[in-house]
């Protein structure tokens, strides 16, 4: 009897994951970067600052990579240029795009893994990031789950994982009074650290006070930029049922309700067309049904847990 690879029994067993793929994250940022006011309204304030957000060759093409006082610099990549729609890789759009793409970074094994689960599935392999991490590869998606009606603060889901918004913020949790900074966080490109490269760039010394070259203000202005775009990541996911932990029953019940919606709207779109105005008005029906019943469950939930707090505690 011939052995089968442990990593493909695995790949059949797991479900396709229907999140967003690395490219709709660079076009959904890319979208958002173009009609925000950084690239609308922005430009002279930027400009003092010395960032031209139209000027492809003002920032560097190198960035650090900071734990406390210690910054290693990193270098651009071709893996993410592909995946830019041509965007320079020196502006700053192409550095929010850096950080959405790269939010996504697996280790050799989860690239693997990744890769078996698509072949399976029918849909190809993916190109695996670089494993350029100067403080260890890891998997960054472990922490990409969050549960807002299940112990918000620290629910992720996963074994020694933190919730999305306590990644994203760089804190302890997210939704603790006061916010506490996570100083042994392994998420390097959090709000925290924008903040700190931006503080950098602007002042023109690094942590430790001493003196930086004007390419090294460049890029902790990159630094800063491709934060930005790994928590414009991590809120693009929190629009997606698939990004509510498993193990909670309101991502059962939200991931079910999501699965009957898909299968409706595919068994719409197979029927034959009757018009576009009868199209459109069965897919608003759907949109309101399912809008309405979400809202129903949020509200149960809400009830269920006010009668659990109101409810005599047993001696």
């Amino acid at each position: 009897m011939k052995r089968v690879p442990i990593i493909f029994v695995l790949a059949l067993a797991a479900p396709m994951a229907t999140g967003y793929e690395v490219k709709t994250h660079s076009s959904i940022t890319l979208n958002a970067q173009q009609q925000a006011r950084i690239k609308t309204g922005g430009a002279a304030s930027l400009g003092e600052l010395g960032v031209n957000v139209d000027d492809f060759s003002s920032l560097s093409l190198s960035y650090f990579d900071m734990s406390g006082k210690s910054a290693t610099r990193r270098h651009v990549w071709n893996f993410e240029q592909d995946l830019m729609a041509g965007i320079d890789p020196g502006s700053v759009a192409g550095w929010i795009l850096r950080g959405a793409i790269r939010e996504d970074d697996l280790d050799m094994a989860g690239c693997i893994f990744n890769s078996a689960v698509m072949w399976v599935h029918g849909n190809g392999t993916s190109g695996c990031n670089p494993q350029d991490d100067p403080y260890g590869n890891f998997s960054r998606v472990v922490n990409h789950f969050f549960d807002p009606l299940v112990n918000p603060s620290t629910q992720a889901g996963l074994p020694m994982a933190k919730s999305a918004p306590s990644w994203a913020l760089g804190v302890v949790a997210a939704f603790a009074t006061p916010l506490a900074a996570d100083t042994s966080r392994r998420n390097h490109f959090s709000i925290i650290d924008a903040r700190r490269s931006m503080l950098y760039a602007l002042r023109g010394r690094d942590a430790s006070g001493n003196a930086v070259s004007s390419e090294d203000r460049k890029a902790y202005w990159a630094t800063a930029f491709r934060s930005l775009g790994d928590a414009m990541h991590l809120v693009q996911d929190m629009a997606q049922p698939q990004h509510i932990p498993r193990g909670g029953a309101s991502g059962q019940r939200f991931r079910g309700l999501y699965r009957r919606t898909r299968q409706r709207q595919t068994q719409l779109s197979h029927q034959r067309p009757r018009g576009p105005r009868v199209a459109a008005a069965r897919l608003l029906r759907l949109s309101s049904s399912t809008y309405q019943r979400i809202l129903r469950l949020i509200q149960l939930r809400k009830r269920r847990a006010a009668r659990r707090q109101d409810r005599p505690r047993r001696l």
